[in-house]
């Protein structure tokens, strides 16, 4: 087996491993090599190639919090934000060590279905503003999401 199927056969006996081992969760090289086999075998999702190429092309924005993003070029996506114009308490920290911040992917409905998107799951705006357990931020002038520059479908 050649290309990106031998890398998730590979990548399956890795996570095979990090699920039985009793000690996975501390192994920092498994856990290091479970994620280059991911990327090159675009098994992290269903196809995460495709939204890192769609990224890269403009076709998907992507803030933090609300707040604009700086990506940086080459391969992935890596960003970086401006931290004063996220909402307070709106990240944390794990300890990999790790930041943990709010991303959002934002796309039209058709670039979303493109991508392999989980249309059935896709809700409108409409339907989850206002509902229980939500925290309510107000918009940040110049920010671009919520509601932001860009024109987006139902």
């Amino acid at each position: 087996t050649t290309g990106t199927l031998r890398h998730a056969e590979k990548l399956a006996g890795l996570v095979d491993r990090f699920k039985t081992e009793e000690d996975g969760w501390f192994d920092d090289v498994l856990i290091a090599e479970m994620i280059g086999l991911a990327q090159k075998s675009g098994d992290i999702t269903r196809n995460p190639v495709r939204l890192t190429r769609s990224v890269a092309e403009a076709v998907t924005s992507v803030t933090c919090g609300g707040a604009p993003v700086y990506r940086w070029p080459g391969g992935g996506i890596t960003v970086m934000a401006d931290v004063s114009r996220m909402p307070s308490n709106s990240f944390g920290y794990v300890p990999t060590p790790a930041i943990v911040a709010p991303i959002e992917f934002t796309m039209s409905r058709a670039d979303y279905l493109a991508l392999g998107g989980h249309g059935d799951h896709v809700k409108n705006l409409s339907e989850v503003l206002g509902k229980a357990g939500q925290r309510r931020v107000a918009h940040r002038q110049g920010n671009p999401w919520p509601a932001g520059q860009r024109k987006r479908d139902d």
